[in-house]
């Protein structure tokens, strides 16, 4: 079984847009099945794309793919050129999911806690027992929650600037993500003398605990006042039922305190020549 295969549609992954040298072309990775097994070929290799996507999250240099140009011509895509690449917002979410594993998203409703006290065998406190198979779906279902969640909060912001009496607000707000994975926010919103940039947090369960990384957390001090996070629980049998249930204003302002815990840390080896 494939766990990514929700990302394939027409035999591409349309989650990942390049665009090529002249004549300018926008183009994704092609995937094809070989002995049964659905790949993205990969550096004159045929790699399953379960593989490919955790090499994809562990930022592996030199990594390429193929793409195929409008006239059915390949073209190489190189993910080392960023200015040419566009990961949409799901995408970039999951990857983010699957470098900070196995630490997991503790609002979600299907919780470490129900699967170490459902496990058989000796048990350690503390002690978390997930196989490859287990955390995988967990990945991918909290992308789709995430996802959910961007909806969710575009509704909630419609809403919002209606309430403004503002004449069309498709026209004021726009959801970054999904043309700018590195802007650390997820949504743009600007009527009148007001412009909220919105990074959205969702979950299953009304929780005051969230995942953020250190890039979003700089951004959004940086922007002071015009910084919000929207936590959302997000609604899976309804998902038109998921809703904002708090906006966090100024999140790492003085006036709001967050107790911010490390869960992983970046290592890096000391160069060995300069003790020569």
């Amino acid at each position: 079984m494939t766990t990514y295969a929700f990302l394939v549609k027409n035999d591409t992954l349309e989650d990942i847009s390049y665009r090529t040298d002249y004549p300018e072309e926008v183009i994704h990775p092609r995937t094809v099945f070989k002995d049964g097994i659905l790949c993205v070929y990969c550096q004159k290799e045929h790699v399953p794309l379960d593989d490919f996507i955790r090499r994809l999250a562990a930022n592996e240099s030199g990594l390429w793919v193929t793409g195929y140009r409008a006239n059915g011509r390949q073209s190489t895509i190189t993910f080392s050129k960023r200015e040419r690449l566009i990961i949409s917002s799901r995408l970039r979410k999951l990857l983010e999911e699957i470098q900070s594993a196995p630490v997991l998203d503790a609002p979600i409703s299907d919780s470490v806690e129900e699967r170490t006290s459902s496990a058989t065998g000796p048990e350690k406190s503390g002690d978390i027992s997930l196989t490859l198979e287990e955390l995988q779906k967990r990945l991918v279902r909290q992308a789709a929650i995430g996802e959910l969640g961007e909806q969710a909060a575009m509704r909630h912001e419609h809403l919002r600037l209606y309430d403004r009496l503002c004449p069309n607000p498709t026209a004021y707000i726009t959801q970054v993500s999904k043309s700018d994975v590195g802007a650390s926010f997820d949504i743009k919103s600007e009527f009148q003398e007001e412009v909220r940039f919105i990074e959205v947090k969702s979950s299953t369960s009304r929780e005051n605990s969230f995942f953020i990384s250190e890039n979003e957390r700089e951004t959004l001090k940086k922007l002071g006042d015009d910084a919000y996070i929207y936590l959302v629980m997000v609604d899976e049998s309804n998902p038109t039922q998921s809703r904002v249930i708090k906006e966090l204003r100024n999140p790492f302002g003085d006036d709001l305190r967050l107790a911010l815990q490390p869960t992983a840390y970046l290592a890096k080896l000391e160069d060995e020549s300069a003790d020569a």
